[in-house]
This record gives C-alpha cells, structure tokens and sequence, in this order.
C-alpha cells in the first residue's frame, strides 16, 4: 500500500508502522461503521450471526475503503518532505509525521459536528487556561487552537457514534416493529410460551434479504462520507 510505503521510508519498523495505523484507525471511518453494524447485529436478535469477527473485519474493509483517499494524501505529504534525502534525520521525520498527521487532520475536522467542536473548543481553552488570553491571541494562534487534534479528535469520534446511533435507531426501529406483531400474534392464537425470537429472526432475515440489507446499509455507510 502506498501509505505504508511512504512511512516506511521513514525508517520505522514493520510493527511500529501498524501501531502507527491502529492508532490511526481509532479516528477513522471504522468507528461510525463498526457501530452501525454491531447495533444491526444485535436487532436482529441471534448475537451469533453474523460473528462479530466478520463485522468487524466487514468494517475494517468499508473504513478502508473510505480512508484510502486519506491515506494516499498522507503518503504524499510524507514523501514531499522526504523527497530526494538520502538520509532522514529525527527533525526530517517529525516535519513528515506532521504533515501527514496535518492531513488526516482535515478528515477529522470534515466529518464532525461544528457544535460539537464549539463544545470541545470551550473545553480546551478552560484547560489550557487560554480563557483569558483570547482577546491577546494572534488570528494564527486562534486558528491552530481552533484546528488542533485536542479538540478534533474527541470532536471526531462524538460526532461519528452520535451519527452511528441516529442510523442504528433507524435499522432497529423496522425490527423492533416485527417483534412486536410476533408477540401479539403468538398471545393471540395462545402460544404464549413460544419465544417470540424464533418467529421473529427467520422473518427479519426474510426482511432483510428482500430489500438487500447488506448492500444498502454498506453503500449507505460508504456514502454518508462523500
């Protein structure tokens, strides 16, 4: 892949690059994704289908698909930086690292609320005791305040599971209203005593495979992004 290439040439270790992703992938696409899903999994009643290794790994290639643009953006800043040395230094990496961190950055700040980041802004500047100083600070200072990963990260990953949950309602709520019919038929015809997940989960897969579920929610999901 391009982007593991490029940190590559920045002379960190197979382990330390995938460290350096994992962490990445905490604020990325897979968060929202693999939320969605997990609440879908859980509506349809049977926790064991599908496994949650294949959600999870059916969100790590969604999320995938969704930050390669990303990734490939942060791989040529890296190699702006590094083009052309024959050596990198420590100062060299940092200035790469920032780059390519300055970028994902950008996704970061595209994709989450601005009330949320007001919020977390408020937040920052209590904690940094800049509360008092606002009026002193240069447009530049504000601006680098205003963008910095304290405040978009958290803003990134609220913004993502308040998206999640406001789809997840949205797929439960459809679930919900057959596990109701089934019990009320069930009590109605007096078969109390029959759990209502088994009626249930064979017609919520009918459901599910006639409006082709999987294909609908992924593309959704996909899209909610461009």
């Amino acid at each position: 892949m391009e982007g593991l290439e490029a940190f590559a040439k920045l002379g960190f270790s197979a382990l330390g690059v995938v460290t350096l992703l994992a962490l990445l992938l905490s604020f990325s696409a897979y968060i929202k994704i693999v939320t969605v899903l997990s609440v879908l999994r859980s509506g349809l009643g049977w926790n064991s289908l599908p496994a949650a290794f294949v959600t999870a790994g059916l969100a790590f290639a969604l999320a995938l698909f969704v930050m390669t643009p990303t990734i490939r953006d942060s791989s040529r800043a890296v190699d702006s930086v590094i083009r052309d040395r024959a050596t990198v230094d420590d100062a060299t990496r940092g200035r790469a690292l920032d780059s390519a961190l300055s970028v994902w950055r950008i996704f970061l700040e595209k994709h989450s609320h601005p009330t949320v980041r007001d919020r977390f802004q408020k937040l920052a500047d209590q904690l940094n005791g800049d509360s008092g100083r606002k009026d002193q600070a240069s447009p530049a200072d504000a601006n680098e305040a205003t963008g910095g990963w304290q405040v978009a990260a958290p803003s990134f990953v609220v913004s993502q599971l308040e998206e999640a949950f406001s789809i997840g309602l949205k797929l439960l709520l459809p679930l919900l209203v057959i596990d109701l019919l089934v019990a009320t038929v069930l009590v109605a015809v007096g078969y109390e005593k029959v759990s209502p997940h088994y009626v249930s989960f064979p017609l919520k897969l009918l459901l599910f495979v006639a409006v082709d579920g999987w294909t609908m929610i992924t593309t959704n999901l996909v899209a909610s992004y461009l």
